[in-house]
């Protein structure tokens, strides 16, 4: 019997395997023009979201989970704390910046005619 690739990254947790397929139909579809733009803009709305409370729930965890574990220094309970809270931030940072990021993506940028770094204007 031949042993066959899937054809999407089979990840060990099952949740990554789920979002690598959900990613690649979403990319091939965003492609081929099948979704609007504010279809697009609700599936980005959402990951905010799913990146918010995710960060959230870690957050949580790892301040709840405080006073039932046996870890004096408190390690794991401010890294958990600390990577749901770096998560949340990440997602407020995209957030905010991202109408910027389509607004600049939709002005021609000026054509840079040397490679000095830095640029001659400064930026």
């Amino acid at each position: 019997m031949t042993e066959r690739n899937p054809p999407f990254e089979n990840r060990s947790c099952g949740l990554g395997t789920f979002l690598d397929i959900a990613n690649r139909a979403i990319l091939e579809k965003c492609r081929n023009g099948e979704y609007t733009a504010a279809d697009i803009d609700v599936l980005q709305t959402n990951v905010f979201m799913s990146l918010y409370h995710l960060g959230d729930i870690a957050e949580t965890l790892g301040m709840e989970r405080i006073d039932y574990m046996d870890d004096p220094s408190n390690t794991s309970h401010m890294a958990l704390m600390l990577f749901g809270r770096a998560i949340q931030e990440m997602a407020y940072t995209l957030d905010t910046i991202t109408p910027y990021v389509r607004k600049h993506q939709t002005v021609a940028a000026p054509i840079v005619q040397d490679d000095t770094f830095p640029p001659p204007n400064g930026c």
